[in-house]
Parts: structure tokens; sequence; C-alpha cells
């Protein structure tokens, strides 16, 4: 047992030198690593500090005038990062003592007397050393998203008033969108009925060609016998003169004299109702062809339409079926005329030329005798030829007796007979009130050439206008968010080990402003001018309208900021500010009543008046809407924009109304007639409705801009201001007819700021943001001409490499083993860090 002992003696220390090695180094790598973790949760809250030291240097003009965060000047980034991160994890600037030095100092000076750590040297657990860093700025306001949301942000807090006040609108848009859709269902049955009447006009033409052929044929047939008559009587007179027996008065001798020219204008008068009767003849099959389409068109029309429970297509509906009866009595007539027995009996037999031919004949047979007379056998008496014999007779009474017989044989028709008439495709508008027509035709003339009148109320404010030079650069016109995310793709796939693709471009086309044509009154009837205001209308507005959804909250609080911050045509107007209007007249339902609650107007979202922001336009959200470089530009085209379905909605709210209705038809039945109804009275009602449309639709511009007013969106056949007479001119009590007296007012009543709501709804988001950022960058260019919001930068990326010395590294127990795996020198890592506002 002894001997065993000896033997084993001194192998314990040895195998506990052999384990003690590699668990102290274990152990250090242990230390090193939890040092190592521990470091870098440091460096990281140190690379917090120093990134939100780099953003707080904002821009501070951009923060206060618009609420945004932006870094004033990207020069300095690395710089303030580097100097925040050294001071943070080397204490550097402490005395110009190094961390370590300022850390011993403290720890000596607590202790004090007979401290243990003098003429000691202190460990620096970390030695922490910056080797490398990069700062780079990312993404700028110019980029709608990054715009979008810093304004939400803004927004939460300060447009909650705006909101209240002047975005309530948008409880309302389901209802805006169900009555734009009928709107346009409207329109475009309207629209649709006046282009069948346009082409039904044709037929209409057709119709009055057999009119006008047919009246004169009548009047022919009328006249037959006093023709026949005179030329009798004028035929006597030669004959007596010829036959030269007894006294002859002065009245035969001169009626002889005329009687060739008599004899001309019988043979002509009746060879012309030959042409007449073929004309009209001729004129039959073209005029059924086009009343066959005409009413074919109709039925169309009321098979499309029937079954609807829209009134105003309801009533089209009925105006159509007026037409085709109209039509099919019209075609009834045309028939009974085609199948006319004199008529067919004319044309069949030739009469006007054969009682031409018999006149002519009738001459001859006088006149036969003249050239067989002996001149010198004086009891020779005169002797006239029977028509068609050769035999004679000396009875002048005798031989008249013969040719009227023959006369009346050729002539074949009665000599009272007519030829049935034809009613008047059209004539079912004969129910309106007479008078004032033509009066309101010279109106609706003046109406048609009013465009310099519309001009001239778009735009009376102080215009401004952006240099062309500055206006190209805009971010609207420069800014593509895919060039930019592919300018920091190659960072962030090194940072995300991936590529990262950018979006699409944004689409900087301007936008069309909307047609305003007004040249309608003709008279050749064309009702293209009518209808390009209903179609204009629907492409501007409804059409878009219709589908317009619920707006998502960040789109809310985007259109808070901006009708909290920019300005309109009416920002600044001494109108619209407290004290401008009467107490009493505050509640009134057409007077917006945020316009008068502030001493200096309309006020932004710092609740400051919004007419003292310096700008560089006036009309800077009519600018978000259509992106000119003028206020008078932009005015325009807002003012077209709301102009044109404003006549959509007038035109059919007039065409419900009956007073308004009848008196378009009776206009239109005199102006018909004026033009020899060559164009019909159905063009001619469209024509004045139009007429009457634009009148009405310039007076709600006058209310809607000029006075500040609130007007009915969609207005109905008894809130229309114009009812008796589209001439009346503008009065301040015209405006109380915005509302029935029906009762209950169900009415949308919408401001000018609500019409530039709705406009920039139907805009897309992306086109409100770049335009938006325009307006900063040419706004803050105002107060820093340097200024430009695509190096406005949001965020940074901070890359920093930085080391930490081993503890146990240079220890010779364990710098050997060290050595083995590589590690040389000191601890190194890299921070990244993204940081924004």
């Amino acid at each position: 047992m002894i001997s065993f002992f000896k033997r084993t003696k001194g192998v314990i220390s040895v195998f506990l030198i052999l384990i003690l090695v590699p668990t102290m180094v274990f152990s250090a790598v242990l230390v090193d690593g939890s040092r190592m973790v521990s470091a870098r949760a440091i460096t990281q809250e140190a690379a917090d500090l120093a990134a939100f030291s780099v953003l707080s240097g904002y821009n501070a003009t951009l923060k206060e005038e618009f609420g945004l965060f932006a870094l004033k000047d990207v020069s300095d980034v690395q710089k303030v990062y580097e100097e925040s991160l050294k001071a943070t994890l080397q204490a550097s600037g402490l005395d110009g003592q190094t961390y370590s030095e300022k850390v011993w100092d403290v720890l000596k000076g607590t202790i004090g007397m007979n401290n243990p750590y003098q003429g000691k040297n202190f460990l620096n657990l970390y030695d922490f050393q910056l080797d490398q860093s990069s700062v780079t700025p990312l993404y700028t306001l110019a980029n709608p998203e990054v715009l979008q949301n810093q304004i939400v942000e803004y927004s939460k807090y300060r447009g909650l008033y705006v909101i209240a006040e002047r975005l309530g609108l948008l409880n309302s848009i389901a209802d805006i969108a169900k009555q734009a859709e009928e709107q346009e269902k409207t329109a475009d049955a309207m629209e649709e009925k006046m282009e069948i009447d346009e082409k039904n006009g044709k037929a209409d033409e057709k119709v009055r060609t057999v009119q006008e052929y047919l009246e004169t044929f009548n009047s022919e047939l009328s006249g037959m016998d006093g023709q026949k008559y005179t030329f009798f009587q004028y035929l006597t007179a030669e004959m007596t003169v010829l036959a030269g027996v007894g006294e002859i008065s002065r009245e035969t001798k001169d009626a002889a004299k005329e009687y060739n020219r008599i004899l001309g204008e019988t043979k002509n008068y009746f060879s012309k109702m030959d042409d007449t009767a073929f004309s009209l003849k001729e004129s039959l099959m073209p005029a059924k062809n086009d009343v066959e389409s005409a009413i074919s068109r109709l039925d169309g029309y009321i098979g499309k339409y029937s079954g609807t429970d829209n009134e105003t297509i309801k009533e089209l509906l009925q105006d159509a079926k007026n037409s085709k009866e109209a039509y099919q009595k019209c075609l009834e007539d045309l028939k009974a005329v085609e199948s006319d027995t004199t008529l067919n009996t004319w044309t069949t037999n030739h009469i006007g030329s054969g009682i031409a031919g018999v006149a002519g004949n009738i001459d001859l047979a006088v006149s036969r005798y003249s050239g067989e007379k002996d001149e010198d056998d004086e009891d020779d008496a005169y002797q006239f030829y029977y028509y068609d014999s050769d035999s004679s007779t000396e009875d002048g009474g005798e031989a008249r007796g013969d040719y009227s017989d023959v006369w009346n044989d050729t002539l074949s028709v009665a000599v009272d007979s007519q030829v049935p008439s034809v009613t008047s495709s059209n004539s079912y508008y004969n129910e309106g009130e007479s008078g004032s027509g033509e009066d309101k035709r010279e109106q609706a003339k003046e109406q048609s050439g009013s465009q310099e009148k519309v001009e001239e109320m778009k735009s009376e404010s102080d215009s401004q206008s952006i240099d062309q030079n500055i206006y190209k650069l805009l971010p609207s016109k420069t800014f593509d968010p895919k060039a930019e995310a592919d300018s920091y793709g190659a960072i962030l796939a090194e940072d995300l080990g991936r590529t990262v693709s950018g979006g699409n471009s944004i689409d900087i086309t301007e936008d069309s402003p909307a047609s305003m044509k007004q040249d309608f009154y003709n008279e050749s009837g064309d009702l293209s001018g009518s209808k390009s205001i209903l179609e204009s209308g629907k492409d501007s507005f409804l059409s878009g309208l219709k589908d317009v959804a619920e707006t998502a909250r960040d789109e809310v609080l985007t259109l808070s900021y901006i009708f909290g911050t920019f300005k309109t045509r009416m920002t600044g107007n001494e109108k619209f500010r407290k004290g401008a209007i009467a107490e009493d007249k505050l509640d009134k339902f057409y007077i917006v009543p945020w316009r008068y609650l502030y001493e200096g107007g309309e006020q932004d979202l710092q609740f400051s008046p919004k007419s003292d922001r310096k700008t560089r336009l006036n009309a800077e959200i009519e600018y978000l809407i259509y992106g000119c470089s003028s206020d008078a530009e932009n005015e325009a085209a807002v003012y077209a924009t709301i102009y044109a379905p404003r006549m959509v909605n007038n035109m059919i709210a007039l065409y419900q109304n009956k007073n308004v209705k009848n008196s378009c038809k009776a206009a239109a039945e005199v102006a018909s007639a004026a033009t020899m109804e060559t164009v019909p009275s159905t063009v001619f009602f469209w024509i004045f409705l139009t007429a009457w449309t634009i009148a009405e639709t310039i007076l709600d511009m006058h209310y809607l801009i000029d006075e500040g007013y609130r007007i009915p969106l969609f207005k109905k056949k008894d809130t229309i201001l114009l009812e008796l007479d589209f001439s009346s001119g503008e009065s301040a009590e015209l405006v109380e007819h915005y509302r029935s007296d029906s009762g209950s007012d169900k009415n949308i009543y919408v401001s000018y700021e609500d019409y530039l709501l709705l406009l920039l709804l139907l805009k897309s988001s992306q086109k409100r943001l770049m335009r938006t950022a325009d307006l900063i960058e040419l706004d803050m260019q105002m107060q820093e001409e340097n200024f430009r919001i695509k190096e406005a930068y949001t965020y940074i990326r901070a890359k920093s490499n930085l080391s930490i010395r081993y503890l146990f590294i240079n220890t010779p127990a364990f710098s050997g083993e060290y050595s083995k795996t590589g590690l040389r020198g000191r601890l190194q890592f890299e921070n990244v860090i993204y940081q924004g506002y």
C-alpha cells in the first residue's frame, strides 16, 4: 500500500497542472467573449447617441415653417458623428486626459489617505479605439413616402382642427360618389338623346323638303282653275281680234297683245307642276327611310332606358316617346302622300306637260287660219279650227268649248284636288308658351360668345409665377424614387446581404386642364357644342368622383396638412375675415363659417394668418392639382374643371324644371320658324337649354369664388337660380334659391375649398406629395436661397469599425494559445446603425 502511494506521489499535481492551463485559457476566452458582447452593447448605445447628435443639426426654419425635420448641412455629419462617438467611448476632451487617466484620478481622489491605488497602474478593461467610420445621409424629403410619414406625424397633433372645420365633406364621400354616378348616367342619357335629336334632325330636313314640295304642289293645284280662266280670257281676246268682226274695244285689243305672254306663263305653270310633282314623289322615299331610322333610334333609346327610376331619364324617355309618336304620324302621312291618287295620276300621266301641250295646240288651232286666209278676199270670214280636226268654225265660242273639253280630259284630276298634308316630325314640341323666342335667340348667341366673360372671372387675384429654370428643376419634374433606391442599393445590399430593387418612377406628366368649349350656337342643326359640355363635364370630374373611395387615415392627415399649410386663391381676401359680414348673416346656409372666425382671416396649422406666409405662389393648392408654373394657369384650370361639371348638373336641373323647359320649347319654335324650319325645334331646344345652362353656371361660379359662398354640389330642379329667364342678372336675393322651399334640405353644399378637396382626392397620392415637395422647396427658398428638398436628408447610415484590447493576449501563459487561433493585436468588430427623424 505504501509502495503504491510512493509510486503515484506527484501525479495529481501534474494532472492538475495539465488541466489548469486549458481551463484558464478557456476562462480567458470566456472573459474576452463577455467583454466583446458588453463592448458591442456599449458601442451600440454610443452610436445611437452619436447619431442623435448628428440628427440634432436639423433645419430649424423647415421645422418652424412646415413642421418637418431634415438635416441642415450634410457636409459635416461624419465629423459630428466621430466626435460624438469618441467623446462617449473615450471621454475625449476631458482636461486633455485619456479615459483611463481621468478614471484613475477620480479613484485616487475619492479614496484619499493611504490610497491602495497609489503607484499602481489602472487596468483599462476595454480601451476603445475608433479605427474607421463612415456616415451616409439617406432618404430626402423629396421621396413621397418619407415626406408623407413626417406630414402624418406632424398632423396627428396639429391637423385636428382642420379636419373638424374644413374636411367635413369627407363624411359625405359615399353619398357624393352615389350622386355623381347618377349624374353621369343622366348625362350619358341626355347626351345620347341630343345625339339622336341631332341625327333625327336630318330626317326632319327630309320631311321639311317633302312639306315644301307638298305645299308648292297643292298651291299649284289650287291655282290651276284660275290659270285656265286667265288663259281662256286672253285667248278670247286674241280670237276676237283675229275674227275682226264688229267694233273691238281698246281693252280687248290690249288683252290680245298680252295673249302670247299669258300663253307662255300658262305653259310654264303647268310644266313646272310636273317638276314639282316629280320632286315631291322623289323626296318621299328618302324622307320615309330617314323617318323610319329616326323611329328605330328612338325605339333603341326607349328600350335601353325603360324601367329606370331616374327622374330626369324618365323625362327624357317621355320626350323620346312623344317624338316617336310624332315620327310615326309623320310616317303615316308620308305613306298617304305616296299612295295619293292625285299625285300618282299626275306623275304617271305627266299632266303638266300634257296641259302645256294642250295650250300650245289650242294656240295652233286658233292661229292656223291666219296662214290660209286670202287677204284680198274681204268676204272671207276668219275660221277657228277644232282642237284635233281639219274642220273649223266661225263661232269662236263653239271652238273654245271644244278646247275646254280637251283641256279637262287631259287634266284627268279634279280642279279642287289636294294631296294630303304631312305632319311635322317635331310637332310635339309645340307645347311651350309663346313669345320671347327671338329675344332668347339673341341671348343664346351672346352666351355662345361669352368665353371672354368667363376668362375674366377665372383669375382676379394677384398672379404669381415660377421662373421656368426653377420650375424645370422642381422635385415633381426631376425626382425619381427608383433612381434614389438604386443609389442606395449597394449600401443596403451590403448591410442586408441581398440586392434591393427600387420602386417605380413617378409619372410627372402635367395634367391637362378641362376644356371649356362654349361655341354652341348655330343655325345648321349641329349640337356638337352642347354635347361637348356634357362630355367634358363627365371626363373632368364626374367619372372620377363616382369612383372615389373612403379616405385612409394617412391620406386624411395629409390633406389636413395641405389645407392647414398652403394658400388658395381665396386666402388673404379682405372679404373673408372676422367682421367682414354682418353677424345676422353668419347663420345663412350658404355662408362658410370658418372664413369669418379670425381677425387675420384663414389660419394655418400654427394658428397664424395663412396670408402672412411668404410663398412663391398665391394659389398653392391649385398648383397641387394642376402643377402649372403660374397662378393664372392653375386658377384657370381649376375654374374650368369646376365649371364643366357644374354645367352638366345645371343642364340636368334646368331640363327637369317645367318653366325652363317650356320656355325653351317656345323659343325653339320661334327660332326654328325664323330659319324656315331648316333647323328643327328639337335641335333649337338643346341650343337654348345650353345657353340657359351657361348663364346659370356663370352665376354659380360668381357666388362660389367672388362671394365665397357654399353652393349645392348637385343642383335640383327647384334650386336653380334663373328659373324664369336666363337673361336675368345676378342679384343678392338669387342665392336664396339654392335652398328648396319644399322643406327638408338634403343638398350637399360645397365651398371653393371643398371643390379643391374633391379635386385633390381625384389625384394620385404620389402626385399630391411630389407637388407638396415642390411648394415646400419654393417657399423655403424665399428664406434660404440655396435650399433644395432633394438635399434635405432625413436618415443617416453610420458605419463604425471599433476595437478593444485583449485582456489576456499578452500574458505569456496565454499568448501562445491565442496565437494558435490567429488572434493578435486587438479585438475588432463592426457596428452599423440606421437612425432618422
